[in-house]
């Protein structure tokens, strides 16, 4: 023991000792291999720990400022997007305000038309009221002078329609005037409808027309004196043509 312990030390010294294992003696360590173990340990120990995820951290910030700078571009994009679609729909909007403005003044001017129209209209409705009223009063001007015999056979005249009314109204009305006188006072005398429909049934109308209103109206009188009137055994009538419509 003492021997160890006087024995020279290595070059360089020793600062710890080292226990062997299976005698228990203690042996002394070099201090080279202690401070080169001890160097070991420090620069185990210094090195930064996750030096990986070291390299990492600025990679993931460097990608979610990209990732930043994307959404604020998107975003940039989106806005310029939406502000041309408000500009858009502010130019369609002013559009449609002045075709509004347009179409309100198109609606005032046909709402002059219309008036102007309803105007005119009252106007000719007044002016075709007055000219109802005159071609009424020149129809019955010249139907004053007419006359209607109804429910008279045809066939009796044989042909001469003025003759056989004259000596009709002579026999039957006895009117105190010439058959020749009568004829000749009769202007026009035309059976009424002119031409016979196939399916009528009763005999058409004679018209005469007389032209002295004094005579056609004898004539009108003595018919109404007599209660019925005949020829050839059947009943006839005598009426004003303003009476008939």
């Amino acid at each position: 023991m003492d021997r160890l312990e006087g024995a020279a030390r290595p070059e360089g010294g020793c600062s710890d000792t080292r226990v062997d294992g299976g005698s228990g003696l203690q042996y002394p360590l070099p201090v080279n291999s202690i401070e080169r173990q001890t160097e070991a340990n420090v620069g185990q120990v210094s090195q930064p720990v996750g030096e990986d995820n070291g390299q990492s951290i600025p990679n993931m910030l460097k990608a979610l400022s990209m990732e930043l700078k994307n959404s604020f571009e998107t975003s940039n994009s989106n806005q310029v997007e939406i502000r041309g679609l408000c500009e858009d729909l502010g130019k369609k909007i002013d559009d449609l305000a002045g075709r509004t403005v347009a179409l309100e003044e198109e609606v005032g001017e046909l709402g002059m038309v219309v008036e102007e129209n309803k105007e005119q209209i009252r106007y000719l409705k007044e002016g075709d009221t007055g000219v109802m009223a005159k071609m009424e009063s020149l129809e019955n001007n010249l139907r004053r002078n007419n006359l209607r015999f109804l429910r008279v056979p045809e066939g009796l005249e044989e042909g001469d329609l003025k003759g056989f009314l004259a000596r009709l109204i002579k026999q039957e009305v006895n009117v105190e005037m010439s058959e020749e006188d009568i004829a000749k006072d009769i202007q026009r005398v035309h059976w009424v409808p002119a031409k016979m429909p196939s399916n009528r049934v009763r005999p058409r109308k004679i018209l005469a027309y007389f032209q002295t209103y004094s005579l056609k109206e004898h004539i009108l009188t003595q018919a109404l004196k007599k209660k019925s009137l005949m020829v050839n055994g059947s009943p006839f009538e005598i009426i004003s043509d303003r009476d008939f419509e």
